[in-house]
């Protein structure tokens, strides 16, 4: 019995120690470093805020046009290029041509395409003209037009998704 008395004695002796070495650690990291800076700088607290520092009388900022053509890429590209097919999308847009949809049968190929001010849906076929442009080719996921040397490809624009019913789960 006296063997366990002793271990009762010493488990709060070891805690009151672990403590106070705790408590120094804490008080120890609490506490500035105490170092010197080099060639007697000030510290960051002497120093004004906004003022320049020591390094910085060489530099100059660029001005701000010197930065149009990063401003002009991507921002949430992962390589901020412009994408290869950006040209061809500004001339769809340009064009005022839109695919709607596209119906193929084993006899014809029509396509919808939406046009003009205010837009209008109309069925074309190979070789019809439209706007200026000729179309030269419907295929199961795009449209070629042709006017002049150009050349414009038109791809059906998304529609939503159709809203669905909630599923009632069975009790």
């Amino acid at each position: 019995m006296t063997g366990r008395r002793r271990r009762h004695r010493r488990a709060p002796l070891i805690l009151a120690a672990l403590a106070v070495a705790l408590g120094l650690l804490i008080y120890l990291e609490s506490r500035p470093p105490a170092i010197e800076l080099p060639g007697g700088a000030a510290g960051g607290a002497d120093r004004r805020p906004g003022a320049p520092g020591p390094d910085a009388a060489g530099f100059a900022m660029p001005p701000l046009r010197s930065f149009a053509e990063v401003l002009a890429r991507p921002l949430f590209s992962p390589t901020r290029r412009p994408a290869p097919d950006a040209q061809a999308a500004s001339e769809a847009q340009s064009s005022g041509l839109t695919l709607v949809g596209i119906v193929i049968s084993p006899s014809e190929h029509h396509a919808l395409i939406e046009h003009g001010q205010p837009p209008r849906l109309e069925r074309v076929v190979e070789g019809q003209q439209l706007d200026g442009w000729t179309v030269e080719a419907i295929l199961p996921d795009a449209v070629t037009f042709r006017r002049a040397d150009q050349s414009l490809e038109l791809k059906a624009k998304d529609a939503p998704p159709p809203p669905q019913a909630p599923q009632r789960r069975p009790p």
